[in-house]
Formats: structure tokens, sequence, C-alpha cells
């Protein structure tokens, strides 16, 4: 964001909440504060409900490991702005600490609105358009954070780094060992395309995946092609050494839309195997592939079987048995007309979420809406298809995360973008309540409309809680977007992240600070 200066902030020595050991922890003092000064006269159920409030607002206790979030920061007045970014860590309920900060000293042209933008959407996730950190990952340990720093993709201004200011940097969640790794890829977290409404859209990429050791992330880059031609690859880059390895050696597409991307849904399937979607093979939307870290035995997924008709009726109750808890759930797009309509893809079909194993296949919802989605710690796909979790599970009674607008328990009468949870046999769970008072008109379509939604959805492996992004406002402490956790059951919810959110002055004046991107250790199931 125009010219700016590097602040590497010195981490303080943190450790770990879970292992009990003692760190700085305002949210405690702020629980305790509450307590005294709202919850003194209550008694009974109305004290417990009143100290948990507290605790909600506050963010703890909070059975999370690590979190590593950007905070992005713009005022933007007259078609200028000025603005800055930071990275920051929390482990457990110890207070976040600033890794890096880079602060924009002057103003800069915002001839895009881009500060206007992000106030409007609230998508601090999208911070990368302006800013320099871009992508995120923490190991499934919550050990260390790896991140990526460059001004190759600003699109207003430029932040003068040197080349070791730029690239992948490793720094430990306890505070020390902050290193560079490499320099940083030359493709870009984001793309920009235009909806068929005329719209403008962006997506963006900014999750760094592990293997299970934490030893290794994968990401996409730029690399030779066959013909030597520069074409998106997929990479590996080794966190103890810093040796960065081509894995794959595709063709370049052309032509091709601006806002598509070659490679995408990057992730590590177990230590040697990647999972990837991709077009270069000429199959539109993409399709999903495996891949040998090595490079080797690249083979096309296997597709689901084939969905019947009557696939978007009674989910369960229906000619497909009950499966064995062993196999994979998917998200399908299914003919039909669904009962909303997504404001950006007017075209967009029916969404249900299946089960399958080798033998069965088992429907999860019957919403029939266009943004019913299967959400896991891996996130969201894009396409017809979107592997959210492989389930690997003894147990029947594994719970399977869905995001979706639909009100299959008769407790979202505003049709707002909730969490809910199914298990194997239909046992579907409500287990948000959020809502902003009014009928939402975009479901979960994330920053337009009315209403309020989700963004990175993660499930902790070890804890079992879930951590979340969104824009809705459940505990009143929430003026933008921020980052939220809870039981799997939907209780002990906890506001994690607290920014100053979004303010609107006269014209167009705006002043901002929100999280975004953020990474969460989250095992990779």
């Amino acid at each position: 964001m125009g010219r700016a200066t590097l602040v590497l902030v010195a981490f303080l020595l943190v450790a770990p909440a879970y292992a009990g050991e003692r760190c700085a922890s305002s949210c405690r003092v702020e629980v305790a504060a509450c307590r005294r000064a709202e919850c003194a006269a209550a008694r009974g159920a109305a004290r417990r409900d009143c100290v948990e409030r507290c605790r909600g607002r506050s963010g703890c206790p909070a059975r999370i490991r690590t979190l590593a979030y950007v905070v992005s920061r713009c005022r933007a007045s007259h078609g200028r702005l000025v603005g800055g970014q930071e990275l920051r860590v929390r482990r457990g309920d110890c207070d976040a600490t600033t890794v890096l900060r880079f602060d924009s000293p002057g103003e800069v042209e915002d001839g895009f609105g881009l500060c206007g933008i992000l106030a409007r959407n609230r998508e601090g996730f999208g911070s990368g358009l302006a800013g320099v950190l871009q992508r995120l990952g923490v190991t499934p340990d919550g050990s260390g954070v790896v991140f990526e720093v460059t001004n190759a993709f600003q699109r207003i201004g430029r932040t003068p780094l040197t080349t070791e200011q730029q690239g992948f940097f490793y720094v430990r969640s306890d505070g020390g060992g902050l290193r560079r790794l490499g320099p940083p890829s030359r493709d870009p977290t984001y793309r920009i395309g235009i909806t068929p409404t005329g719209a403008l859209t962006a997506s963006f990429h900014t999750f760094l995946s592990f293997d299970r050791h934490g030893s290794r992330v994968v990401f996409t880059d730029i690399g030779p092609a066959p013909d030597g031609s520069d074409a998106a690859q997929i990479f590996i880059l080794d966190l103890e050494t810093g040796r960065r390895t081509q894995v794959t050696h595709f063709p370049a597409i052309t032509p091709r839309p601006s806002d598509a991307r070659a490679i995408e849904s990057v992730f590590f399937l177990d230590d040697e195997t990647l999972q990837l979607r991709t077009q270069v093979f000429g199959e539109h939307p993409s399709a999903t592939y495996t891949i040998r870290a090595d490079g080797s035995g690249l083979q096309h997924a296997a597709p689901p079987p084939a969905i019947p008709q009557a696939a978007s009726g009674t989910p369960v109750a229906s000619p497909f048995g009950v499966t064995r808890p062993i196999g994979r759930t998917v998200t399908l797009g299914l003919a039909g007309t669904p009962v909303n309509s997504d404001p950006y893809y007017p075209a967009a079909g029916i969404v249900e979420v299946f089960h399958i194993d080798p033998k069965n296949v088992v429907q999860l919802t019957a919403f029939h809406r266009y943004d019913t989605f299967g959400r896991g710690a891996l996130g969201l796909g894009s396409g017809n298809i979107t592997v959210s979790r492989v389930t690997d599970s003894t147990s029947a009674s594994r719970r399977i995360l869905i995001e979706a607008s639909a009100d299959p328990v008769g407790a979202n009468p505003f049709n707002n973008c909730q969490l809910f949870s199914t298990d194997l046999l239909g046992d579907i769970r409500q287990l948000t309540r959020f809502s902003t008072g009014t009928r939402s008109d975009a479901g979960c379509n994330y920053g337009v409309g009315t209403g309020c939604s989700f963004a990175n959805v993660y499930e902790d492996a070890t804890t079992g809680w879930i951590v979340f992004y969104s824009d809705c406002n459940p505990l009143g402490a929430n003026g933008g977007s921020e980052v939220f956790a809870m039981r799997p059951d939907g209780s002990r919810l906890r506001q994690l992240t607290h920014t100053e959110g979004v303010h609107f002055g006269t014209g167009d004046e705006v002043d901002v600070e929100l999280p975004g991107p953020i990474a969460y250790s989250v095992l990779i199931p």
C-alpha cells in the first residue's frame, strides 16, 4: 500500500495455553470484570447465562490450539487511502502476538475503491488484493506458522520490499525461530472475474496444506511446462532445508479466462499423496486428481456413482440404503431449480450432500437450495463435486459438518446461513442460531445482500472444536467480520478476534479493520 516500512515485532515467548503454562491472558481479566459488572445481581440459570455471555464476548476459555490471522486496516477518503497489515498468532487463551507489521505512512490512489469494497463486503480474507501478506498456514500440531510476503500482486500502490523481505517464512508459534524459507510464489492467491450478472467477483486461495508431520508444505507456483513455457505447477517446500521441489509438469492452458485457475484446492491427502483439481486436461469444470509427492502416479480420482433423479427427495429414506462409516462425503450439483437463487449465478442448480462408500450412496440433505455444502477441515473446492472430508472412522456416530440456509429443524425462519451437523442416519442438528433479524436474500453467499454467512470453516481434529470466520454478530461484539470458535454441538460460542470493524463516514469516507486471511492448526483427516 504505497511507501511502507516493514516492522519486525519480536515475539513474546508465549507458551501453549493447553499445556497449562502461564502466559498473558487479558481475556480472563475481561471475563472477571464482566461478571462483576453484569452478573453480580443474577442468580441461578440467569447468572450462568450471563457468565457464558461474558466468556463468549471475551473469547475464553476456549479449547483451541494455534490460530494465525492477518489484520488489515485501511482508511479511505476522496479516492485515496492509507493502510497496513499485521500478522498475529493466538495460542489457546493467550493474548495474540504480533509477528510482523506493514505500515503505510503515505496516501495512495484507491482508484478501484478497494477500501469501500472491503467495508461493504466485510471480506478481510481478500486483503491480498492490496496487501503483501498472502498465503498462510499453521502446522498440524500447532507448533509453527508458515506465511508468504510479496508485493508482486498489489492492485494499488506498491510496498517497497527487498528481496530478503519477500518470500515464504516460518516462525515457531512460541515466538522463536523466525526465518526465511525461500522466494514467494509467482502465482497470485486471487483471481478476478465477471459473473453472468455483470458483477465483478474475486476468489481467494490462501490456504497452505502440510503433510501430517508438518515438515513440508504444498502450494502452486509458476514453473516450466513440458514445452519449456511457464505454467501453473504444484511445488512442495521442505521447512527444514528450504528445498523447493516441482511436483507437476502440466501444460499451460491457453486461452483461458482471467478468473480461471489451472490448479486449485491442492492438499496433502496423506504424507506421500496430494489431491488437486485442475482443468489442464480439458475438463470443465475442474476435475479431481491425485498424484504422489514425487510427481509420479497421476490418477483421475474416481467420480461418485451416478445419482438417480430421485436423489432430490427425502434423505436417507431412499433406495440407497445405510452406508458403512467408511467412505467420503461429497457435495454434488443436481438437476433442478433451487428454492433460492444465487445473486451472482442465477442459473445455479440444486446442491446436496451425499456420503459414498464402495457399496452405497446415502443422501444426507434434501434442502433443494443452491448454497448447501459439506464443510470440513479441508475447506471448499469449486465445481460440481467438492470432497469435504475423507471419513476413516469405526464409529457410526461420526458427524459431518454442513453449511446451508435451509430450515430443516424449524429453527432458521429467516433462512440465514447456518452450520449444521448430521450423522450417516440423517440426524440433522442445527449448530448455530445466527440471524440479522430480517430474511436473508443471499443465503450462504458471503458479503452480499441481507443476512450473514461464513468463510474458512475448520474442524480441530484434537479438541473437536469448530473454528470459523463470519460476519454474523451473535455476541453483539462484531462490527464487521471476526473469527469464532465453538464446541462441535454448537455450545460455548467464543469470539476469538476483536478488531475495530467497519465505520462509514460522509461521502466515500470509510475506516476498516478486519481479520483475514486466517489459518488454524488442523490435522488433515
